[in-house]
């Protein structure tokens, strides 16, 4: 085992708390309620979540499914109410788990009211014996300092009372989508520092002896196999409608026709 240090110590209890699984699958960043992007995302996606083969024990849904999530005491988005129901339907018959992405950093209670599990950082699964570690991804690579900040500041409880009782839902709702909008424009396409995240992912691998590391957040294929470990980085289903399937026949980065 190589060194800890500087490791996330999440990343560590996530492994000790592992469960086992027999295949799952992995899907991320499909942004529904922004304005760009495949308009057709939302059934396609729920197309894929209905058509799963029945050995999928796990769903792993990996952050950004919406473009901005919050839910306010009595009041829930309007945006993806057939993925809502896709997921409460889905719960039933396997395994869910909801990662916290920087859009929808407040998924909670009405998912795990559905019978899901909602992780705010990410879970580690042991695929056939295998541990892999499951998360997002902001914040991930060490030049993320911005992202790290922008996280805790969402993620305050501070943050969370004002978008509760400050705003009234329509205008918070404007304000998070038109914060998403304008930050695309300022920088569009994959971030500049997209190597930093294969290069710690296999750092957390051989600190903690994980098999794998899937992600997404910075919407860049990737499938990169090196020691007897597996890097993934799932892309998006907002445009590209991958994802990510581990099970008996080893993991596989695919594409939703």
């Amino acid at each position: 085992m190589g060194s800890t240090k500087q490791v996330p110590a999440w990343i560590g209890q996530a492994k000790r708390q592992a469960r086992d699984s027999r295949a799952a699958v992995f899907v991320s960043d499909a942004h529904i309620g922004a304005s760009w992007g495949d308009p057709a995302r939302e059934e396609t996606l729920c197309a894929m979540l209905e058509g799963l083969p029945d050995e999928i024990e796990d769903v792993v849904f990996g952050g950004d499914l919406f473009e901005f999530w919050f839910e306010w005491t009595h009041v829930l988005p309007r945006t993806g109410r057939r993925l809502v129901a896709c997921i409460e339907t889905l719960a039933r018959r396997r395994r869910v788990s909801l990662i916290r992405g920087n859009h929808d950093f407040a998924l909670g209670a009405s998912f795990e009211a559905m019978g899901g599990q909602v992780f705010p950082d990410g879970l580690v699964l042991s695929v056939e014996g295998s541990p892999w570690l499951f998360l997002h991804g902001d914040g991930m690579a060490p030049s993320d300092r911005i992202d790290r900040l922008v996280r805790r500041i969402l993620r305050h409880r501070a943050c969370n009372w004002a978008w509760r009782h400050l705003l009234h839902p329509d205008l918070a709702m404007a304000i998070a989508l038109g914060t998403g909008r304008a930050s695309r424009e300022i920088h569009p396409g994959p971030a500049s520092n997209v190597g930093e995240y294969e290069a710690e992912a296999f750092r957390w691998m051989e600190a903690l002896e994980l098999s794998g590391v899937v992600h997404g957040h910075t919407h860049r294929p990737l499938f990169v196999q090196r020691g007897g470990r597996t890097y993934v980085n799932n892309g998006d289903w907002c445009r590209m409608r991958t994802r990510v399937t581990i099970g008996p026949g080893g993991p596989q980065l695919e594409t939703f026709a």
